[in-house]
């Protein structure tokens, strides 16, 4: 993390993240997401020892072999094969609360851990969140809102890196959940008449996600050849429960769901070429698919499936400080 901050460009904030010349910046190890932000991620990098990095890649112009949403910019940790055998444990946490006309809590933990040995390295980071809150809104006599709001948030993800002789072998498993409590009480006066509500709302998102990825390494560096394969479930749930007092009571409960499978396999190529003063070819496929359940208590709704495929070429040239890039996809 000392190291990181002395790039020129760089700014490191606890809220904001990482920026580097005024773009949002992912953080990327061995080519893949960390999936870490803000407190986490520079509790994480300060208990990384330096001894285990390899080198930093700064990519200020992300080409198509990343995520469209990858940002401005990544930042991409190499881990070192040599690195000996080490552990190192980080832990962030957080405290807040109100009280206004309740007392409410607001707390965060989460537990990083970064290890490697004479087998495979593997990083594991797990933690929750906790939140209460309270949003009131009223326009001037006619209608009145309260929100009482509670908000659980579990996560865990992990990483293993296996050295094949040159290659690597990166396996992943993400899992996270939120599930929210809102408790609603409403007012409105319409037309003469007074409707008065008290609602009550119940959400969990569950999603599971599996990724395999083999690089292979060449004694070049700006050459690679990558296959990665994801597999993601995401599973949503929503109950409502409805009890209006006025003008006449009566309750109302409801129930909906959703269901997403998500699989991706994806081929990355790339090398340089000599165009002008440097030059680089990348090519690629990609296949999704992707499966969809919508449902009313017990009746199926939506059911909708797809397929996707696409492949893609990129030819990139530098001359002085002049970039070009043709790209093309089907």
């Amino acid at each position: 993390m000392e190291g990181l901050k002395k790039i020129p460009g760089l700014v490191v904030s606890e809220m904001a993240g990482m920026i580097y010349q005024g773009k949002s910046l992912e953080v990327y190890m061995d080519g893949r997401p960390l999936n870490l932000y803000s407190d986490q991620l520079t509790a994480y990098l300060d208990g990384l020892p330096a001894n285990s990095i390899e080198r930093i890649e700064m990519i200020t112009q992300p080409g198509a072999e990343f995520p469209a949403t990858s940002g401005g910019a990544i930042l991409n940790i190499i881990t070192s094969r040599s690195a000996k055998s080490y552990l190192s444990a980080t832990y962030a946490g957080g405290y807040r609360f109100s009280n206004y006309d309740k007392f409410r809590n607001k707390f965060n933990n989460s537990l990083t851990l970064n290890s490697k040995n004479r087998w495979f390295g593997w990083q594991l980071n797990i933690g929750q969140s906790y939140n209460e809150s309270e949003t009131q809104s009223t326009i001037d006599e006619i209608s009145k809102l309260g929100n009482d709001n509670i908000g659980r948030n579990q996560f865990l993800r992990s990483a293993f890196t296996f050295d094949l002789g040159k290659d690597r072998l990166l396996l992943n498993y993400n899992f996270s959940n939120n599930n929210a409590d809102r408790y609603i009480d409403s007012y409105a006066f319409f037309e003469g008449t007074e409707i008065i509500s008290n609602d009550k709302t119940a959400s969990d998102n569950m999603r599971h996600e599996v990724m395999a990825t083999y690089q292979k390494k060449f004694d070049d560096r700006s050459k690679k050849f990558e296959i990665k394969g994801t597999y993601s479930n995401n599973r949503a749930d929503f109950n409502q429960n409805s009890h209006r007092l006025l003008p006449t009571a009566n309750f109302l409960n409801t129930a909906n769901g959703s269901s997403q499978n998500v699989f991706n396999l994806k081929v990355d190529y790339a090398q340089p070429i000599k165009i002008l003063e440097e030059g680089k070819l990348s090519l690629g496929a990609d296949y999704n698919q992707q499966d969809f359940v919508a449902n009313d208590n017990i009746i199926d709704n939506l059911d909708y499936s797809s397929k996707t495929s696409a492949v893609y070429s990129e030819l990139n040239a530098k001359k002085e400080n002049l970039i070009s890039c043709f790209r093309t996809s089907w």
